[in-house]
């Protein structure tokens, strides 16, 4: 995100304003997430139902909500480094840890069983007659690569608040500090063959 916009609201129009310095034929960008005027959503609203009411997945920010477990966090790129992605939980710490981070752990688990299946058959079906058009069947993975990277980041910041060994792989870079944050490396986006 490099830019604000002013309240929706006002009869005479809105301005967008640059949070940094834009190179020339570099595109501004807002978020829906941080909405000024959308009164009542930041409990509830985010990056799914973005992709559901307006049919994409916007980069970074990305507010999440698991309203079922009451877990709800941020993620955001880290400044000075957009190959790391900074997870901030919303309100507090979640309470009850075990019982979220058992929600998550198996969260982690189906969505990674299903990218392995039936993500894989869909590209498939992009050739048939009833396919899914491709520009929907990539939103559809872009969503399914940002949830499951959004659980399996705040599954890990789950364990370090619970006391439990961080697993360390390629990708994973824990950073915790005051600010209740952990980072996680971007993954590779999925490519939808022609």
């Amino acid at each position: 995100v490099n830019g604000k916009t002013t309240t929706i609201f006002d009869s005479k129009g809105f301005n967008v304003t640059a949070l940094r310095d834009i190179k020339a034929g570099e595109e501004i960008f807002i978020t829906y997430d941080r909405c000024d005027d959308c009164e009542g959503v930041e409990d509830s609203w985010g990056t799914p139902e973005i992709f559901r009411d307006f049919g994409f997945v916007e980069s970074f920010p990305q507010r999440w909500h698991f309203l079922a477990v009451d877990v709800s966090f941020d993620l955001e790129e880290a400044e000075g480094d957009d190959d790391i992605v900074q997870l901030t939980w919303i309100y507090d710490r979640p309470a009850d840890t075990m019982r979220k981070l058992l929600w998550l752990e198996h969260q982690k688990k189906r969505l990674e069983k299903i990218g392995s299946t039936q993500l894989m058959d869909a590209q498939k079906m992009t050739k048939t007659e009833n396919a899914i058009p491709k520009h929907e069947l990539e939103n559809i993975v872009r969503f399914y690569d940002e949830i499951l990277n959004a659980i399996a980041l705040a599954y890990e910041a789950a364990k370090e608040l619970a006391g439990l060994p961080q697993h360390t792989h390629a990708g994973v870079k824990p950073t915790t500090n005051n600010k209740k944050k952990s980072g996680r490396r971007k993954p590779p986006a999925w490519a939808i063959k022609n």
